[in-house]
């Protein structure tokens, strides 16, 4: 009878340690994820030209596509222009009326997501390599803020990609936007942003994707 007791003893021992252990592993994982946060919400501001204040120029090439129904393009416009940046504002837009047809909007602020009151969370299946991504989400009180997927760097913790999606926003069906990074000279620029969208019209939708490419990046010191 004894060692009866002794063995169910011991089971209960076992689920006992398996869930402390597991408890840990959360906690653990918890605390890993706010460090992250935290350094990314840090270095976001620290590499950021405009907070910054800095003097610099870029040149824009974007491209508006129109999608049909089926999912191909069926027409381009496109915009061309060098934007010149004084003291982290917008100074001066030169745009090329030879080559431009269209005045597409231009902005390459990109917001700080870890400055936002979102619930943090790791993406599945880590591969440990030097991407890490996280995951930003919010309930129904912040449905105009967007939510997706941050990827930083492991080691420097800036951006490297920003994928948002936008639940609502104004005069559209959906919107989402997406971001690649470069960092040049300290400072974190986008290199890359990708607008998908669709236009909530009076009589029908008008289906779009921008692609803008920002390139010669000069840094006036």
């Amino acid at each position: 009878m004894s060692i009866k007791r002794y063995k169910v003893g011991l089971q209960y021992i076992l689920v006992a340690c398996l869930v402390i252990g597991y408890a840990e592993v959360g906690q653990s994982d918890d605390d890993v994820l706010e460090f992250y946060c935290k350094r990314a919400e840090a270095v976001a501001d620290s590499r950021d030209p405009l907070v910054h204040g800095l003097n610099f120029a870029v040149k824009i090439r974007s491209y508006y596509k129109r999608i049909g129904g089926r999912g191909q393009v069926t027409d381009i416009d496109s915009s061309f222009a060098e934007l010149f940046f004084s003291f982290g504002q917008l100074d001066s837009l030169k745009r090329d009326t030879i080559l431009s047809t269209r005045d597409i909007e231009i902005d390459i602020a990109y917001p700080k997501v870890f400055e936002t009151d979102y619930e943090f969370s790791f993406y599945p299946n880590d591969t440990g390599g030097a991407d890490l991504a996280i995951g930003f989400d919010t309930d129904t009180v912040l449905r105009d803020e967007p939510v997706g997927l941050a990827i930083i760097d492991r080691a420097l913790y800036y951006y490297k990609w920003l994928y948002l999606h936008y639940p609502e926003k104004e005069n559209y069906r959906r919107y989402s936007r997406s971001y690649r990074f470069h960092l040049q000279e300290g400072y974190l620029f986008p290199d890359s942003i990708w607008v998908v969208a669709s236009d909530r019209g009076l009589l029908s939708n008008e289906d779009f994707r921008i692609e803008t490419g920002i390139s010669d990046i000069m840094i006036f010191r």
